[in-house]
């Protein structure tokens, strides 16, 4: 309320010299000289940075930071966000009672091989696995941390040995939401959630594995050859009451990297998320098996295949910069 009976109608400066200071892949070192909160003067309140996509002018936030004061220089390093290969670069500037500057402004462009590491679709339904090795993990909201994989698993330009596997439907390749006591925070999905970690969310929503529940609630484990590991959910959807709408799915993991995931009978009445992501904005979504704010069932529903390029490139070559028209020129 004090910042709003200022009377201050004077926005911040524009910050000098926006640039790529360095590149290597979709890295990106982005540096400027901070502006004022009154054009030069003072300090401002807040930067928030985004990348804009060309084609498609889609936004999407990357990050926010605190200004330095006028004058100062400052750096931030981020990535371009993935699937995406050419667009600007913003840093909008807000004062205390929320004025905006003018944004800075600066255009990159990265190839497709670094850009979109996996190709995505969706197939007819398939069939369940049957049998294999229960876990275990017959809880609400759990994880089970550290399992071991029958191989080195490649993901996102990554090699894991080991997966934390939660109650939830999802995978985990980086350390997943935990509340205080340990238990698994990972409800309710969401696409924003699905971006913060290495994850994959075979389908994402609150479950129950409660064998008080359902008899034959778990997630069972199966081998079917040295290539695949498949991991089954068995149970119920959380909710008050002995029986629940039961949950049946899988996701599948190749040693080529290629993930799939199939729906069996039941999993009704859902808000679920499916899709795959390397713990940054926009993440891989299959957006006719997700729906955060109506209720959708997979009953039987189209399998997806999240496959990895065979060209990829997930470190950098050579770039150079040219900072006359605020575009960078890749060289591979």
């Amino acid at each position: 309320l004090q910042a709003m009976n200022e009377g201050d109608t004077t926005p911040p400066g524009t910050v000098g010299a926006f640039q790529i200071a360095a590149q290597s892949g979709r890295n990106v070192s982005l540096s400027w000289n901070a502006s004022g909160d009154d054009g030069v003067a003072g300090q401002a309140s807040l930067y928030d940075v985004s990348f804009i996509d060309q084609t498609t002018s889609a936004v999407v936030p990357l990050t926010s930071l605190t200004p330095a004061a006028s004058g100062a220089a400052q750096s931030i390093n981020v990535n371009v966000p993935y699937r995406h290969t050419a667009g600007t670069f913003r840093l909008r500037e807000f004062d205390n009672v929320g004025n905006e500057g003018t944004p800075a402004t600066i255009a990159a462009s990265i190839p497709p091989n670094f850009a979109d590491p996996y190709t995505t679709a969706v197939n007819s339904p398939a069939s369940l696995s049957t049998g294999g090795t229960g876990l275990g993990l017959t809880f609400d909201d759990r994880y089970l941390e550290n399992f071991q994989l029958p191989f080195a698993f490649p993901y996102f330009g990554q090699l894991y040995s080991t997966v934390t596997i939660s109650t939830n439907g999802n995978l985990y390749f980086s350390a997943p939401p935990k509340r205080n006591n340990g238990d698994a925070d990972d409800v309710p999905g969401s696409v924003s959630d699905l971006a913060q970690s290495r994850m994959i969310a075979g389908m994402w929503d609150d479950l129950d594995l409660r064998t008080s529940r359902r008899a034959d609630a778990d997630v069972y484990v199966v081998r079917p050859d040295s290539t695949r590991i498949i991991f089954r959910w068995q149970g119920v959807q959380f909710g008050d009451g002995v029986n629940g709408a039961p949950i049946n799915f899988e996701v599948e993991l190749r040693n080529d990297g290629t993930i799939t995931t199939r729906y069996g009978s039941g999993n009704t009445n859902l808000n679920p998320v499916v899709g795959i992501s390397g713990g940054e904005p926009d993440p891989y979504v299959i957006d006719s098996l997700t729906s955060e704010l109506s209720l959708k069932s997979l009953t039987n529903a189209p399998s997806a295949v999240f496959a990895p390029r065979s060209s990829v490139q997930f470190t950098g070559a050579n770039y150079s910069v040219n900072e006359g028209d605020g575009h960078v020129n890749v060289t591979l």
